[in-house]
C-alpha cells in the first residue's frame, strides 16, 4: 500500500504540473512565432529592397554595344543662371625707382598682399659661379634668417608676432618675396620694415650657411631612394642639355658644398636691383597708400641693371628613351617635349591656348 499510495501521489504531482508546463510552452511557442514573424518581416523587406534595386538597375541597364551618346539633358542647369565675370580693375604705375607697380583694390578682408618679383632664378646660377648650382635657392633661404639689425631667433620672433607670412622663393627664372599682413598700420608698417631689411642688409650668417648646406646633403642624398626625383631630374636633362633649366634649382651633392658667402653677396647685389623688378599688391589699400607701400619698398633697393634675356632652349629633334634601373614595385613615367614660349603682348595672349598641351 505504502509503494502504490507514493506512485499515485507522484502522478498527482506531475499531473499537476502540466498547466505550468503548458503555459510555459504556449509563451515560449509565441515567442518563437514572433521570432519567425520577425526575420518573415526583415526576410520579405530584403527581399523587396533587392527586387526594386533589381528593377532600377534594369531600367537604367546601358547597352555596352551601342555608341557612346551625349546625355539629352541635364537637368542640374535647367535652374542654372549665367555666370557673371568680373575682371578686377588693375591700376598701373611706376615708383621713382622705376620699378613697375600693378594694384588690385580689394576690400573684402583687411589683409594686403605683396609680391616682389626679379627676372632672376636658378638659371642665373652660373653667371655667379660655372659649378655653383644652388646659390639662388640659398640666397632665398637664407633672406629669412636673420639681417643685420635683427640675428635669426629675432628675425623669426618678430614675423610669429606680427602673425605675417613673408617667405622667398627661387624657381627656375623668377625669385619671389612675398609678404602678407593685415592692411593696419599696426601690423603692416613693421612687416613692410621686415620685409626691406631682408632685401637690403641681410645677414647671410656663415654658421647658418653651413647648417643650411649639411641639411640640404641630406636631403639631395634622400632624393637618390625617390623614384619621381631621380626621373624629373633625369627628364630636366635630356630635355634642356646644356640650357640653364638643365640644372636642379636646389644643387646637386657636388655643387652645394662649394657655395660660399660672397657668392650670395653676389647674387643679391647683382639681382635683387630695381631694375630687375617688378611689384603687385592686391588688397585692403588705397591707391595712394599702394603708391607709398611700393615706394617703401623698392626705395633702398640697388638702381643696377637689368639682368640678360636668357637663351632660348632647343626643342627635341628626335625621341629618346632613357631607363634608369631602380629597385621598386612600380614605374615612374615622364614624357614631355617643350611647349610654345608663354606670349607677352596681349594680341598674342589671345590666340594662345590656356593649357599649353
Amino acid at each position: 500500500m505504502t509503494q502504490n499510495s507514493n506512485l499515485l501521489q507522484n502522478r498527482k504531482k506531475a499531473c499537476s504540473s502540466i498547466p505550468s508546463a503548458t503555459a510555459t510552452m504556449q509563451k515560449l511557442s509565441h515567442l518563437s512565432v514572433g521570432i519567425l514573424l520577425g526575420l518573415t518581416t526583415l526576410t520579405m523587406t530584403a527581399q523587396a529592397n533587392t527586387t526594386g534595386a533589381e528593377e532600377y538597375r534594369g531600367s537604367a541597364a546601358v547597352d555596352t554595344s551601342a555608341p557612346i551618346a551625349a546625355l539629352s539633358k541635364l537637368t542640374s542647369l535647367d535652374d542654372d543662371k549665367p555666370l557673371t565675370v568680373t575682371i578686377p580693375t588693375i591700376q598701373q604705375f611706376k615708383t621713382k625707382a622705376g620699378v613697375p607697380v600693378r594694384f588690385v583694390q580689394t576690400t573684402a578682408l583687411p589683409i594686403v598682399d605683396i609680391d616682389l618679383r626679379f627676372n632672376a632664378g636658378s638659371a642665373r646660377d652660373g653667371s655667379i659661379s660655372n659649378t655653383g648650382f644652388g646659390i639662388a635657392n640659398m640666397t632665398a633661404t637664407m633672406l629669412t634668417q636673420g639681417s643685420k639689425r635683427l640675428d635669426e631667433n629675432e628675425f623669426t620672433r618678430a614675423v610669429e608676432t606680427l602673425g605675417i607670412n613673408l617667405n622667398s622663393s627661387a624657381y627656375k627664372d623668377m625669385f619671389i618675396v612675398s609678404l602678407r599682413s593685415l592692411s593696419d598700420d599696426k601690423h603692416l608698417l613693421p612687416a613692410v620694415d621686415l620685409m626691406t631689411q631682408m632685401l637690403s642688409e641681410p645677414a647671410f650668417d656663415d654658421s647658418i650657411l653651413a647648417r643650411n648646406k649639411a641639411r640640404l646633403l641630406v636631403g639631395l642624398q634622400q632624393q637618390k631612394q625617390d623614384p619621381n626625383s631621380l626621373a624629373s631630374i633625369a627628364f630636366s636633362e635630356a630635355l634642356y642639355g646644356e640650357h640653364p633649366y638643365a640644372h636642379p634649382s636646389a644643387g646637386t651633392l657636388e655643387s652645394v658644398p662649394t657655395i660660399e658667402k660672397q657668392q650670395l653677396i653676389d647674387f643679391k647685389n647683382r639681382y635683387l636691383v630695381a631694375a630687375n623688378a617688378s611689384v603687385a599688391i592686391t588688397g585692403n589699400l588705397t591707391l595712394e597708400q599702394a603708391k607709398k607701400l611700393a615706394e617703401d619698398i623698392t626705395s633702398k633697393l640697388p638702381k643696377g641693371q637689368p639682368a640678360t634675356e636668357l637663351p632660348e632652349p632647343k626643342p627635341l629633334s628626335q625621341a629618346k628613351h632613357i631607363h634608369i634601373p631602380f629597385p621598386s614595385t612600380q614605374t615612374t613615367v615622364l614624357m614631355g617635349q617643350l611647349g610654345d614660349k608663354r606670349a607677352t603682348d596681349p594680341q598674342s595672349q589671345q590666340k594662345q591656348p590656356i593649357c599649353g598641351w
